[in-house]
């Protein structure tokens, strides 16, 4: 397992904006202005009750209790894994970038066997349990991940950018370009926000 070089409170001391903030101030914030507050929320534990379960599972190996209403979240990411078999290197890992200015949390990386090619594969994933996947962003949200990996962890080269997309009807594996071009373009357009907005 790849450490954590960054506490949870060490982590959220750091004056620096997190992806998502990086992504909403260049394409903007307004996916979720029309969905009521009560479906956000409701979303929002689902989320962080599966990301605790799946953390817990890849650093220790066991499979612990969740509330009725998400064993079947926790269902078919199993039956992702068993499928998979995945070689889990990180959970949770927590990074800043100083020289661009954000920071951000990456899900996992793992590796995989290619059921194609028989090539082992690294990969960069972030679990969503969302059925509404705004695709573009996800992949800038991604690359941008993978950026801050890059320079940090410089001999170990991510092969492939994935969501794990969880659902109450099954899962979705899904590869997102990785494209240096992509973080750059991001940083740059955030950058020139700033400049000219006077941020």
């Amino acid at each position: 397992m790849i450490p954590q070089e960054l506490s949870k409170e060490e982590f959220f001391s750091v004056k620096l904006p997190g992806v998502t903030t990086v992504l909403s101030n260049v394409l903007g914030k307004d996916e979720f202005k029309d969905i009521p507050e009560a479906v956000l929320k409701a979303a929002a534990e689902r989320g962080s009750a599966v990301h605790e379960w799946i953390e817990n599972f890849i650093l220790t190996g066991e499979q612990g209790e969740i509330e009725l209403a998400y064993q079947i979240y926790i269902d078919y990411f199993l039956d992702w894994y068993k499928e998979y078999q995945p070689e889990f290197i990180s959970s949770e890992l927590r990074m800043t970038n100083e020289k661009d200015s954000y920071k951000g949390i990456i899900d996992t990386l793992f590796y995989y066997k290619d059921k194609e090619s028989g090539k082992k594969i690294l990969c960069m994933c972030d679990w969503k349990t969302s059925s509404n996947l705004n695709r573009f962003k996800t992949m800038c949200q991604l690359n941008l991940y993978e950026r801050m990996f890059r320079k940090q962890y410089s001999t170990l080269k991510v092969d492939e950018l994935r969501t794990l997309s969880i659902t109450k009807t099954g899962y979705r594996f899904s590869k997102f370009e990785l494209n240096k071009k992509i973080s750059d373009s991001i940083l740059l357009l955030n950058k020139l926000k700033g400049k000219y907005n006077g941020e």
